[in-house]
């Protein structure tokens, strides 16, 4: 027989349990609610934005995707569109910056494939702007010493941000040989020794801003927290004997030498200077030397155009914005005049 205190112990549990659901409830409608609030604005905050990291966020989330070979990771999405650092991107329908473009080399055609990271890409400067595009009009305007004069000149712009000189191979031979080219450019940076990036399955960290923005500003906060790196020191020390990025671009640039051979296609490879000092003591001159004494080795015609930055000053006036120092649009235009220059000297059997 259940007494009445019993009966009252157990409606008092009953309606407490209620209120703590009840309340429960309302609490984590309140964070849902936050979280939704938070999301709209920043991406609302961050929909033009010059802010580095959310920028190449939206860019891996909006314009990438996932390649199933091991060797490329990531490519560009056919027929993608964002607004990056202030410049649209657009890709075309095999992935690459810039116009629509036809597989099977059109008569009277003479094709040129460059390859490269996000500097080849143009990032944070206009289609037009990137040293590819600019390049195109320089070789159609007036072709270079010993190339032909009676074609229309089509450069191809393979470049992807965050490649490696390994992944910028590997789309060479997926998307850039299957459009024939007639000459093969490879825009080599600094930091193109950097070890092969693994991927990530991440739901929230490709769809949410607020998540991407949280995960910006904590590393940001761990950096603060930990020994400072020069970037000096970073560079150099990818160019170490022994890291195992450096240890595959190297084999990469072997691989592209053997693409020349194995295809007949002339093949050139140009070294871009790094922004934050070209002063006469620039500091990465000796991996710049180490450069050109393995194109040396592997036969392959190699450039080094730091010359035709030499001296420059200040240096952020050829940065994209005060904080990032990609080569903008006025250091896009040096690097296609020395490409130019190196070309029209005899650089390549066309």
């Amino acid at each position: 027989m259940t007494s009445s205190t019993d009966s009252f112990s157990h409606g008092r549990f009953r309606r407490l349990l209620r209120a703590v659901l009840a309340n429960g409830l309302a609490i984590l409608v309140g964070i849902a609610l936050s979280l939704l609030v938070g999301e709209g604005l920043v991406r609302l905050a961050f929909h033009r934005s010059m802010d580095f990291d959310m920028e190449m966020w939206k860019y891996a989330s909006n314009i990438k995707e996932r390649n199933d070979d091991p060797q490329i990771v990531y490519g560009h999405r056919a027929g993608a569109s964002e607004i990056l650092m202030g410049a649209e991107v657009d890709t075309n329908q095999f992935g690459l910056r810039g116009g629509p473009t036809t597989l099977e080399k059109p008569p009277g055609t003479y094709r040129v494939a460059v390859v490269g990271d996000s500097i080849t890409l143009g990032w944070g400067v206009a289609e037009e702007d990137t040293y590819p595009r600019q390049l195109e009009r320089m070789l159609n305007e007036n072709p270079p010493d010993g190339f032909p004069i009676d074609v229309h000149y089509e450069v191809l712009n393979l470049g992807v941000g965050n490649y490696n000189t390994t992944q910028e191979i590997g789309r060479l031979r997926e998307v850039g040989l299957p459009m024939n080219p007639d000459l093969i450019l490879l825009g080599y940076f600094i930091n193109d020794a950097e070890p092969t990036p693994q991927p990530h399955d991440n739901w929230l960290i490709e769809h949410s801003y607020l998540y991407a923005f949280t995960l910006s500003r904590l590393r940001i906060l761990q950096l603060g927290d930990a020994a400072p790196t020069t970037y000096k020191e970073y560079y150099r020390g990818l160019y170490e004997a022994d890291r195992p990025g450096w240890m595959a671009t190297q084999e990469a640039l072997g691989e592209l030498a053997n693409i020349g051979r194995e295809t007949g296609t002339p093949v050139a490879i140009f070294i871009i200077p790094e922004l934050h000092d070209l002063s006469s003591n620039y500091p990465f001159a000796e991996i710049s030397t180490s450069l050109l004494k393995l194109g040396e080795d592997l036969d392959v015609p190699m450039v080094d155009l730091y010359p035709d930055f030499a001296g420059f000053s200040p240096e952020e006036q050829l940065w994209v914005s005060p904080t990032d120092a990609h080569h903008n649009s006025q250091a896009q235009a040096m690097l296609a005049q020395g490409i130019y220059d190196a070309l029209d000297r005899g650089l390549v059997e066309p």
